[in-house]
């Protein structure tokens, strides 16, 4: 055997990470660990910060976003489980009252005949238009819900409560608006198209009802059914899906390139309106090990456009996420409750004279860079900018278990070549794992540190190398690392 040290490039180091087979199963360019990285322009990178506002919510923070009106003027919106404000550069209330919901509710949201509709199901759908001081709320007689979706010039609720009690699995729909601008919600009068129906498949509840193409999709736990428009004398036409894949947390699905983003019982899945896709095998079983207690119900979405990401947020404070660019999974810190887009404040005005005319999401891609910028909240009500600030957290990235092509022949390795683009702070800590069989435990060295050059020196000797890299502040790239390896023995 030549005395001689090869570099073995690892390149495609944005495959993200895999965790439904064992580690010394997975392929070069895969990880096990890939922890508050994110993966752009071809390299990983460690996750930018967030920058804290002054400014100071009541309650849990549950939405952000923004009304849009008929010019090039918007409002902000950001509601909790206390409050709806008004967002400038103060935060004013739209309710005087406190509403009473729990920490997990989350507002939904809506624009329907120029107003800005919100509903939690556990209070009465607050309307807004834009101008006025505060919201006004519908009338006792309407029904609440948990979803709001307007259809076909209809308001439509998913998962009621109303004056005859609770109905998990009912729909509420409106009759088509008055002169004046409201609508009936009279089910028994013949010539309203008002209507209230209750979907009993499985005896499961309604979790969110979102517009997809010219249909209604309404997400149960266990299906999924599609409503359109039929008129009178029966308004309107509900089928099943035929797959029994259902919807596990009514705050968790994105729209992405006129398809459906959610989280299943079993899978993450796409929805186009034929049959939902699966695309998330390989890291659902780690997503449900980090939900932990918590459980799935009350995981939920942000549409990181500027990323092309698509974070699926654990209320135990870590997100798997998804970058639907190079259909790779990472993971990061994520100690949010809410996420969303919110205008510069020059294209906020105080006085609104046009009509609402949009809920302004998802972000078109081409404004996400420019116009708007995405902002969090927390549990405390505070509010934070996103992508700002000194990044937070320590990110971790751990490879798979790799033999060079000769898993019986014993390697040292003297050294690691790295790319990297871009390294600010302190070091970088590179460890090296080994191991001479499955059976043994891997022994990992200690940290290597790297600042600067295109290598990393080290002396660790093994059949079956591990690589870590742990990087505690500053910035960090990466797009690709080449083991120096010299083959020696047959194990």
């Amino acid at each position: 055997m030549p005395d001689i040290f090869q570099r073995v490039p690892v390149k495609n180091i944005v495959r993200g990470l895999r965790r439904n087979v064992a580690q010394n199963q997975l392929d070069a360019g895969q990880w096990w660990t890939l922890d508050n990285f994110q993966i752009r322009n071809g390299a990983i990178q460690k996750v930018p910060g967030y920058t804290e506002l002054s400014t100071q919510a009541e309650g849990v923070v549950s939405l952000i976003g923004a009304a849009k009106y008929g010019g090039a003027s918007y409002q902000r919106i950001i509601g909790t489980s206390e409050y709806l404000y008004q967002y400038s550069d103060v935060l004013s209330q739209l309710n005087d009252v406190a509403f009473q919901s729990p920490s997990w509710i989350r507002w939904q949201a809506c624009v329907w005949l120029y107003k800005l509709y919100l509903a939690n199901r556990l209070n009465h759908v607050q309307r807004w238009d834009g101008r006025s001081s505060r919201c006004d709320t519908l009338a006792a007689t309407s029904p609440q819900g948990r979803s709001i979706e307007q259809f076909q010039n209809h308001l439509i609720l998913g998962n009621v409560r109303d004056n005859d009690g609770d109905a998990p699995d009912g729909l509420a729909g409106s009759g088509l608006p008055d002169t004046g601008g409201d609508a009936d919600w009279n089910y028994t009068d013949e010539a309203s198209d008002a209507f209230s129906q209750q979907i009993t498949t499985e005896g499961d509840s309604i979790q969110r009802i979102v517009r997809l193409g010219n249909y209604l999709a309404i997400y149960k736990e266990f299906s999924t059914h599609l409503l359109s428009y039929v008129g009178q004398p029966y308004v309107y036409s509900i089928q099943q899906v035929p797959a029994r894949i259902g919807m596990v947390s009514p705050w968790a699905l994105e729209q992405l390139s006129g398809n459906h983003v959610f989280v299943g019982q079993e899978d993450l899945y796409q929805f186009s309106g034929t049959m939902p896709q699966g695309f998330g095998v390989r890291v659902w079983s780690y997503l449900v090990e980090l939900a932990l207690a918590a459980g799935l119900k009350n995981i939920w979405t942000f549409h990181a456009v500027q990323n092309k990401e698509i974070v699926f947020a654990l209320p135990t404070g870590k997100a798997v996420v998804w970058n639907y660019e190079y259909d790779a999974f990472t993971t990061r810190d994520w100690p949010f409750t809410a996420a969303g887009y919110l205008p510069a404040l020059e294209l906020t005005i105080g006085e609104h004279r046009e009509p609402i005319i949009e809920w302004v999401t998802p972000i078109a891609p081409e404004t996400a860079f420019t116009e708007f910028s995405p902002y969090v909240g927390d549990s405390n009500g505070k509010l934070y900018q996103l992508d700002t600030g000194t990044p937070a957290g320590t990110a971790t990235a751990e490879t798979g278990e790799m033999d060079f092509g000769k898993p019986d022949t014993m390697k040292l390795c003297d050294g690691i070549d790295l790319d990297v683009p871009t390294l600010t702070g302190t070091p970088l800590s590179v460890y090296i794992g080994t191991r001479n069989n499955d059976g043994e435990a891997v022994t990992w060295s200690s940290a290597y540190s790297y600042s600067s050059g295109s290598t990393v020196f080290c002396m660790a000797y093994g059949k079956l190398f591990r690589f870590k890299f742990v990087k505690t502040d500053g910035t960090f790239t990466m797009r690709g690392f080449s083991p120096s390896i010299r083959m020696t023995s047959r194990w």
